[in-house]
C-alpha cells in the first residue's frame, strides 16, 4: 500500500500516472485550491483532503465549449473529476465545476462516477446545470457518443455509489444518471428555478437515485421540482427526507415520459409518485445493507 502527502502546486493526475494501477494508493491533498481536470482510474484509491471547506479541487469545462478536436465539449467530458477505478474513496474535500450557468454555458459537470461502489464521504460537491453524473450512461448515450467517448465510459454495467454526510448544489437536474446511488444523511441544495434528480435508471435496475434521512433545501425563490426522468423508468426514492424552501406542488415532472418510478416515505401525495408499503421499505432498507452496508431506517 502507498501512501502520497499533496500539495496545491502538485499535479495529482501527473503523479498517479506513475503508479501502476493495481496499486493500493492513498492520497493526503492538503488544504488549498488545486485547479485540475482529473481523470483516475486506480482501483482502491483513496483520495482525502483535510477539510471539505478548505481542500478544493475545481476546474472550469462546460458543454459549450469548443474541444481541441474540434467539437464541443458536450456534457460528459465537461467533469471537473471523473473516477474510473472501483472502490474509490473520496473524504474531506469540495469538487467543483466553476464554470457557472447560462445558455453559453450549458451543463458542467463536477464529479462523474463510472467505478463501482464508489463512495465519497463529507465532502462539498459544487455546481449549476448536472453536478453529479452518475454512471452508467444511458444505453443510446453509449452509441450516439461513439466517436469522442473512450470505451471505458461507454460501459452499460450496474454500478452502485455510496455518499454520506455530503453537501450537494446545483440547479438543472444536478444529480442525474443511471446508477443506483444512496445519498445518506446529505444535504441537498438548490439555487435555482430547475429538477434536483432526473434519473435515466435501467429498466433492469431494482433501484435508482435514494436520497434517505437528506434534507432537500430550496434556497432560491422559485419552486423546485424534486425529479423528471432522463430516460424511461427513472427512479427516484426520498425516504425520511426533511423539505426545506419552495417545491412544486405536483413533486414531480413527467418529462414527455410513460414509465416513472418516484417514490416517498412518508407519503406526501402527487400523481406522479407512489406510496411505498411497509414491506417495500424493508425490502429496499435490505438492499442498501447489502449494497452500500448502510441502513435506510
Amino acid at each position: 500500500m502507498i501512501s502520497i502527502k499533496l500539495k496545491p502546486q502538485d499535479n495529482i493526475q501527473e503523479i498517479l500516472d506513475g503508479y501502476p494501477l493495481n496499486e493500493e494508493i492513498t492520497v493526503f491533498l492538503a488544504s488549498g485550491t488545486y485547479t485540475q481536470k482529473l481523470r483516475l482510474k486506480h482501483n482502491h484509491l483513496k483520495l482525502i483532503g483535510s477539510k471539505a471547506g478548505e481542500t478544493i479541487i475545481t476546474f472550469s469545462d462546460y458543454s459549450y465549449k469548443m474541444h481541441k478536436d474540434g467539437l464541443l465539449y458536450n456534457t460528459f467530458r465537461t467533469s471537473t473529476v471523473m473516477i474510473l477505478g472501483d472502490h474509490v474513496l473520496l473524504e474531506n474535500l469540495t469538487i467543483q465545476n466553476e464554470s457557472g450557468s447560462g445558455l453559453t454555458i450549458g451543463q458542467a459537470v463536477a464529479l462523474t462516477l463510472y467505478g463501482n461502489h464508489t463512495r465519497v464521504v463529507n465532502c462539498k460537491l459544487l455546481g449549476h446545470q448536472d453536478t453529479i453524473f452518475l454512471g452508467p450512461l444511458p444505453v443510446d448515450l453509449t452509441i450516439r457518443y461513439d466517436q469522442f467517448l473512450p470505451i471505458e465510459e461507454r460501459l452499460t454495467n450496474h454500478l452502485h455509489h455510496y455518499f454520506e454526510k455530503c453537501y450537494v448544489e446545483g440547479d438543472v437536474d444536478y444529480i442525474f444518471g443511471s446508477g443506483t446511488a444512496l445519498f445518506n444523511q446529505c444535504v441537498i441544495v438548490s439555487i435555482g428555478k430547475g429538477f434536483i434528480a432526473a434519473p435515466s435508471t435501467y429498466e433492469e435496475f431494482q433501484y435508482g437515485i435514494i436520497f434517505s434521512h437528506s434534507r432537500i433545501i430550496n434556497r432560491s425563490s422559485e419552486p423546485v421540482i424534486l425529479a423528471r426522468p432522463w430516460r424511461e423508468f427513472g427512479s427516484t426514492y426520498f425516504i425520511h427526507c426533511e423539505f426545506e424552501g419552495l417545491f412544486s406542488s405536483q413533486r414531480y415532472d413527467a418529462w414527455d415520459k410513460s414509465n416513472l418510478r418516484f417514490f416517498e416515505y412518508p407519503y406526501i401525495p402527487s400523481l406522479l409518485s407512489k406510496e411505498l408499503q411497509i414491506e417495500e421499505v424493508e425490502q429496499l432498507n435490505n438492499y442498501c445493507l447489502a449494497q452500500f452496508n448502510c441502513s435506510i431506517k
